[in-house]
């Protein structure tokens, strides 16, 4: 279950303020007798935060900041894994203030920028705090970590834009310091499943462990309309990364990527917002991995794909076909 509730207070003079709570209880039942194995077990989780929203505008810019407090409980319960092994309670209590603060301009019709910073907080979950199993999704053997911290970042991002009727185009940047970081490393170590016969396999041993990060990287984009129901949209993205703890590349990291579609878009009796578009991704290769985490590198490759869509209004409904 979760709730939140936000209370606006009357605009006056560019100022607009909003304060709010949010919140969440989760409970999770996950060791079933029945079940062949029980990667996570069973918990229960309440999260609560409360903050604070100012905004004020004048006629071409705006500046936002806001405040929060959140805090979080998280219990797991006890119960005896797949080789009989008995995996202990255990609770994880955290509780943060964070705050951001952003600016954003119009230089005119045309150009405009945006500037954002702040610091964030993020409690681990359960999957990192306990799991203790194979994940068919990833093939591999994954263990928690209890004793994990809440990440702790400090963010800078801005960006400016470039809009006309035929053309729109954006470049960004952050940077990004986290403490704490949470993340999946292979141990090099690994896991017989099941333990013995024939159908045995060995599966990697992943640990989830904590670092001090540094992320920064950039975006951008460029989307050209040369006739109203055509749109060729290019975008760009990068991020570099570095384990500040051993001085490593971090892992698993994506390669930077370039996409390219062309989009058609068709008025057509009857339907709405009716495309078919064709486009193609060239994500780059990735040779910034940490061999100390058995990480290897990564080769480019090139995807092509085509999609195809529209929406048929029923009455009061609306029916999407893609």
């Amino acid at each position: 279950y979760s709730y939140d509730a936000k209370y606006y207070f009357k605009e006056k003079n560019g100022f607009e303020p909003v304060v709010g709570i949010a919140g969440q209880f989760q409970h999770g039942d996950n060791t079933d007798e029945s079940a062949i194995e029980t990667i996570i077990p069973d918990y229960d989780s309440q999260a609560f935060g409360i903050f604070a929203y100012l905004k004020k505008s004048w006629t071409n810019t705006t500046i936002n900041g806001g405040i929060r407090w959140d805090t979080q409980h998280l219990s797991g319960k006890a119960y005896t894994d797949r080789d009989g092994v008995l995996v202990y309670p255990f609770g994880n209590n955290v509780s943060n203030f964070s705050g951001a603060l952003g600016f954003t301009h119009e230089f005119n019709k045309k150009v405009s920028m945006k500037a954002n910073a702040g610091t964030a907080f993020r409690a681990p979950n359960i999957a990192e705090l306990a799991s203790q199993g194979m994940h068919d999704g990833t093939f591999r053997y994954e263990q928690g970590n209890p004793s994990l911290k809440p990440e702790l970042s400090y963010q800078l991002d801005a960006s400016v834009s470039y809009d006309t009727q035929m053309w729109n185009a954006s470049l960004g940047g952050f940077i990004n310091y986290i403490n704490d970081y949470i993340y999946s490393a292979n141990s090099g170590l690994v896991k017989p499943i099941p333990p013995t016969g024939p159908e045995s396999r060995n599966y990697a041993i992943y640990n989830f462990a904590q670092a001090n990060a540094l992320l920064y990287g950039a975006e951008a984009s460029l989307t050209i309309h040369p006739v109203k129901y055509i749109h060729f949209e290019n975008t760009f993205s990068y991020v570099h990364a570095q384990n500040r703890t051993n001085d490593q590349p971090l892992t698993m990291i994506p390669a930077a990527n370039l996409r390219n579609e062309i989009r058609f878009e068709p008025t057509l009796a009857g339907l709405l917002k009716s495309y078919v578009s064709v486009y193609i991704d060239n994500c780059f290769s990735q040779n910034r991995v940490d061999a100390t985490a058995f990480e290897t590198s990564t080769a480019g490759y090139t995807l092509l794909g085509a999609r195809i869509g529209t929406t048929i209004p029923l009455k009061r409904q609306q029916l999407g076909l893609y």
